[in-house]
């Protein structure tokens, strides 16, 4: 089973308010981003908390998803990527690193990496073996988000420094890497500043037919 981890413990001091509760006519960017992750074929949702932990949790879906706050949010994401994986369920067999601040993430593009990891194997004298561990979505040569990541990165991941990036392993892990590619821009786009976020809005108002 490949479980989603989204990681929603940031302070968005760039935005100024909560990235996790922006308002999509009547949803929020997380409920976009879960939601995105279940119909996408994720099983379960670890759903990573920090700044305004209480809002942010109120606002989660009620089922399919286990929250996990991070203590230690302020030193930095990796702090909540570690959070996150180190409460996967015991039946993952991957993850995927989906920041909440990607709200226009189809659930297509989740399907497209789950497909692709199932079908990256190969027999070894006739044993199953992944060919490939890490899946990155990519739009016109640009690498986007979410990423899936075999469960075999899990140690990588927490062996990580604080203050050391999840791309770290992805750069270290070239040749495991599978470029997986997708017709949807918005993999490239993450809100960051009140722009972002206009933008992001006319696109789902755009696929609502409410433009």
């Amino acid at each position: 089973m490949i479980h989603a981890i989204v990681l929603a413990a940031g302070k968005s001091e760039r935005l100024g308010r909560p990235k996790a509760l922006l308002d999509f006519d009547g949803e929020t960017t997380l409920s976009l981003v879960c939601r995105a992750a279940l119909d996408g074929g994720a099983g379960e949702i670890v759903l990573v908390t920090g700044a305004e932990a209480e809002r942010v949790e109120a606002a989660a879906p009620k089922e399919h998803v286990k929250i996990v706050r991070n203590p230690n949010f302020e030193k930095g994401q990796t702090t909540s990527l570690k959070a996150g994986i180190a409460a996967l369920p015991d039946d993952a067999k991957g993850f995927l690193l989906f920041p909440v601040d990607y709200p226009m993430v189809k659930a297509d593009d989740v399907k497209r990496l789950l497909d692709a990891f199932t079908q990256s194997w190969t027999l070894d004298p006739g044993k199953l073996k992944w060919a490939k561990k890490i899946f990155v979505p990519v739009y016109i040569g640009k690498r986007g988000h979410p990423a899936l990541f075999d469960i075999s990165a899990k140690k990588s991941f927490l062996a990580l420094g604080d203050d050391e990036p999840a791309h770290t392993i992805v750069r270290a892990g070239t040749a495991l890497t599978e470029n997986v590619p997708s017709k949807n821009p918005f993999i490239l786009v993450d809100v960051d500043t009140e722009e972002d976020y206009q933008k992001c809005l006319a696109e789902h108002r755009k696929r609502r037919g409410s433009a």
